[in-house]
């Protein structure tokens, strides 16, 4: 736990100080072409930063590195272009006194801490089964890369540690290529941070240019990427400190049930939408995102909300929005029983201090509690609703459920009527 608090301070990694290697490397950048408004320092908490050598305003270059200070990829056959890269990175480092990122290297952390490189142990301790199945996926992932490889000259540290190079200092070039920007890669993370920097038309050069003004000495953020706090820590080994607002947790929509051989039209329908599901589908802070609400209302679509359109095109469009009172109503209502579920699940907090692995649950908790106050608002505000709709056809006695199948055909009438 104390390596995970100490970890979390430094933005995932262990990261060792060296001022003059710091100055080594400046002074080869500076020999190579490089065109640069910032120098390194450190900052407590976070390790290398880099801050403005003068006093800058909006549009004043904070570096340009020219291509050939950009991390080259090895020219290996049957690779993708990541394994490329770590093949490049491995060669690099095995020969440190020849290779022209002597310095860089030297200067990159020993290990990092993104989860794919935490232990069991840790992983344990992020509490919910859904989050403790996504760590162990993302080991297993980086197991399957290493034995990709093949190379019995490479060891699975040397692979990690490679791994966590390319995913915590990588940038993406056009074609969603990625690029290794050796000293443009000393940058630290904020959410409010720079975001202009880019390739050039040409790809001849990587500029980074100041957003705002920057006094002599100020620490030049950049943001990294807009992750949400997930996939942050996965790619990254930290989160920002106003985790909860970034958090998202996957939404399981639950399958069709039934024989296929009986299957209807509408089932098939269904079951072919289902199956387009994207990662988009998860819970925030505002409740489902849009994917999830449309596969939502897709699962839940009967008979009745069939009938209220002319053409499978139609209801395909219609989920969109709100398709029916009770769709609507069963969609909410199963949000509720999901957050009840994982939050049952959900580990109390213990004295214990703070770590990576406490931030996401807590966060994990405070998104279940607020989808789930506010799915339960939904109900209620669609219970009324519905129940108001059936006194329009004397059913204010009836049961709520079979208030809820009348009101398909109170929409029903009313869209008839609209179309005569």
């Amino acid at each position: 736990i104390l390596k995970l608090q100490f970890l979390y301070f430094i933005g995932g990694m262990e990261v060792k100080h060296d001022a003059q290697l710091a100055l080594s490397l400046e002074d080869k950048m500076d020999r190579e072409g490089v065109v640069r408004s910032v120098e390194i320092g450190w900052a407590d908490g976070k390790g290398h930063a880099m801050m403005a050598s003068r006093n800058l305003v909006k549009g004043d270059i904070l570096l340009k590195v020219p291509k050939k200070l950009f991390f080259q990829e090895a020219e290996i056959d049957n690779l993708t272009q990541k394994e490329r890269l770590i093949m490049s990175l491995l060669h690099e480092r095995k020969n440190m006194e020849t290779t022209l990122f002597k310095e860089w290297l030297a200067l990159l952390p020993e290990r990092y801490s993104t989860i794919s490189s935490w232990s069991d142990e840790d992983i344990e301790s992020l509490g919910t089964q859904l989050r403790i199945r996504q760590a162990k996926q993302l080991k297993k992932d980086l197991q399957r890369g290493y034995e990709r490889l093949s190379d019995e000259n490479i060891t699975f540290e040397e692979y990690s540690w490679c791994n966590g190079v390319i995913d915590t200092r990588g940038f993406t070039g056009r074609g969603d290529n990625l690029l290794l920007i050796p000293y443009g890669d000393m940058f630290n993370h904020s959410p409010e941070g720079n975001n202009c920097f880019e390739l050039s038309n040409d790809d001849e050069y990587f500029t980074f240019t100041c957003d705002r003004s920057y006094a002599k000495g100020e620490e030049v953020l950049l943001k990294y990427n807009a992750l949400c706090g997930w996939e942050q820590v996965a790619c990254y080994g930290f989160i920002d400190a106003q985790v909860s607002s970034m958090f998202q947790y996957p939404l399981h929509v639950p399958p069709l049930t039934g024989d296929l051989h009986t299957a209807t039209d509408m089932d098939i329908l269904k079951q072919s939408l289902l199956m387009e599901g994207s990662a988009d589908c998860c819970l925030t802070l505002n409740g489902p995102s849009a994917a999830a609400m449309k596969l939502l209302r897709t699962r839940y679509l009967s008979h009745s909300d069939i009938a209220l359109h002319t053409s499978l095109d139609e209801v395909i469009a219609a989920t969109a929005t709100q398709v029916s009172l009770e769709n609507e109503w069963n969609i909410w209502a199963y949000i509720t029983t999901y957050c009840k579920s994982v939050l049952g699940t959900h580990p109390p907090r213990m004295d214990e201090p703070p770590s990576l692995s406490l931030s996401i649950r807590e966060a994990d908790k405070a998104l279940l509690e607020t989808c789930l106050a506010l799915a339960k608002h939904r109900m209620t505000t669609l219970g009324k609703q519905i129940l108001l709709l059936s006194e329009e056809v004397d059913l204010s006695k009836q049961s709520f459920t079979a208030a809820l199948q009348l009101s398909h055909e109170v929409e029903l009438m009313r869209k008839l009527d609209a179309s005569k």
